[in-house]
């Protein structure tokens, strides 16, 4: 479904910008002393916003969300209390929540920060197309930052590849299809056109409109099946959930043994807390690792193993943890909605 960067680790959420600067740590979840000495909304809310980021840096999402909570009820219009909300519901899992309140936020008060944390929900729902908008959104207000354009970049490659999918499939299914009449406006078909090194166009194609039913039978019978990718000296694969989506570490077993790829050992790594997917590979194996990566388009990072051996299990040669942009990058959403996705008009 859906090969060209590595994701960008924002704070709480993958891609995604935080609400506000550091602050050092509280001595416990209570109100900070701005927000006691100072009976000014605006100002009490600033300080719960900030209460909120150092929460999110200690790894306490829901005690940071209360935090935004707080600043809310005080200054309900405040930017970064909307934005950090909206990234820790992102975070949580709550995707479409994020995308609401970032949409209004964008709609209110525009920001490349907003535009760029709208751009990467959209991308983690598989909305390639309308992410890619908004990241050049977010390009325009602010040429300068990398995460907008990282994620610009994952958007575009996954774009790509759903359009890759979508054409395949079209290729699987005509030959069972019934011959129809030829359309009084040319056929066409999806292309991605590339205008400047990182601005791309989706549009439309025009295709020779004489394509008989008959050529495409042959065509589609005689198409090959993808190359398998080899892993040298015989690399032990092992595939770690690390996301938390049942059944995610089967289904990219079987996505690579489609590939030709083995896969050694499943396994788990709670609290499904991570974001973006990698590929940590022992001393030896970093072509093998390469490999891996290419095969999947280019979606996780690659590490090496560190020194103390963590980060890798027994007798495996090659990790790959799965994380949360593996749903979308990877094409491993359950069957149903994939083919949904596909197939929409």
């Amino acid at each position: 479904m859906s090969q060209h960067t590595s994701l960008m680790l924002m704070l709480a959420c993958a891609g995604l910008l935080p609400a506000c600067g550091n602050l050092p740590a509280p001595a416990n979840h209570a109100a900070p002393p701005q927000a006691r000495s100072d009976t000014s909304p605006a100002t009490r809310a600033a300080a719960y916003c900030k209460l909120g980021k150092r929460m999110q840096e200690l790894g306490d999402p829901r005690a940071a969300l209360a935090a935004y909570h707080d600043a809310l009820l005080l200054d309900p219009v405040s930017p970064d209390a909307r934005n950090g909300a909206a990234v820790l519901q992102a975070q949580l899992g709550q995707l479409e929540t994020a995308r609401t309140m970032l949409q209004a936020l964008a709609h209110e008060a525009p920001t490349a920060r907003t535009y760029n944390n709208l751009g990467y929900v959209l991308y983690l729902q598989g909305d390639y197309a309308q992410a890619a908008t908004v990241l050049r959104q977010s390009l325009q207000l602010d040429n300068g930052q990398q995460p907008a354009r990282a994620n610009l970049d994952l958007a575009i490659a996954a774009l790509a590849r759903s359009v890759s999918t979508l054409d395949t499939t079209t290729a699987a299914i005509a030959p069972d299809l019934a011959p129809t009449p030829a359309p009084s406006a040319p056929a066409t078909r999806l292309q991605l056109t590339q205008l400047q090194p990182n601005i791309f166009v989706l549009g439309w194609r025009e295709a020779p409109a004489v394509a008989a039913s008959a050529a495409m039978q042959a065509a589609a019978a005689k198409a090959a099946p993808a190359p398998a990718v080899a892993l040298a000296n015989k690399a032990r694969l092992e595939v770690i959930n690390g996301n938390g989506e049942a059944g995610m570490a089967a289904r990219m077993r079987k996505l690579l043994g489609g590939m030709g790829i083995a896969v050694f050992r499943l396994g788990n790594q709670r609290p499904y807390g991570q974001q973006a997917s990698s590929i940590v590979y022992r001393p030896g194996h970093a072509a093998d690792a390469a490999a891996l990566a290419q095969a999947l388009g280019g979606m996780p990072q690659l590490q090496a193993e560190k020194d103390d051996g963590a980060g890798i299990g027994s007798n495996a040669d090659l990790r790959l943890l799965l994380g949360k942009d593996a749903v979308a990058v990877a094409g491993l959403r359950a069957a149903a909605p994939l083919l949904a996705s596909n197939l929409a008009p």
